[in-house]
């Protein structure tokens, strides 16, 4: 199988993330989320996953919400990404029980200026898997993006990258 065509520039560990404002579904309903607020409180660990409901994003997104406490304990803050609409992520954030937003860019503004951006579930443009450390500074301290969207590696890597700062 060739590999997958990515677009959008992917930045890298000491990069600095642009502020953005997005809508994001959560089981509370629509809210608007500004990065540079959400980093005052504490790091930002954004997962990025390509749909909704499909079984590998759901897979992902439990393990996060299953390991929410553990990941606030090390001072971060989760957000959900993708390029579903808002209402799509309020419904599935409903549906699973999810305890953290989730970002829409459906119409792709931000995802394909910090993340990469491929085909997955038969459409052309959408957020490829992974994850993203953001750091208080808005620098990235950890990023990784699944080379197969139908793969999740999981969060041990970040919890460590999380861990550290605290030392």
């Amino acid at each position: 199988m060739a590999p997958s065509r990515l677009v959008g520039p992917m930045l890298q560990v000491g990069d600095e993330v642009p502020d953005f404002t997005l809508p994001a579904g959560s089981k509370d309903g629509r809210q608007e989320i500004t990065l540079s607020k959400e980093l005052l409180a504490a790091e930002v660990v954004l997962a990025f996953y390509p749909i909704a409901f499909s079984s590998t994003c759901t897979k992902q997104m439990c393990e996060i919400r299953d390991d929410l406490a553990h990941l606030r304990g090390l001072d971060a803050r989760v957000l959900g990404f993708s390029t579903d609409a808002h209402h799509v992520n309020t419904a599935w954030a409903r549906h699973e029980h999810l305890d953290f937003p989730l970002l829409a860019d459906a119409d792709r503004v931000v995802v394909e200026r910090i993340w990469a951006v491929g085909p997955a579930g038969g459409y052309s443009a959408m957020a490829r898997r992974g994850l993203m450390v953001i750091g208080r500074d808005r620098r990235v301290k950890y990023v990784h993006v699944e080379a197969d969207v139908g793969r999740w590696s999981g969060l041990d890597a970040v919890k460590t990258v999380l861990a550290a700062g605290r030392l």
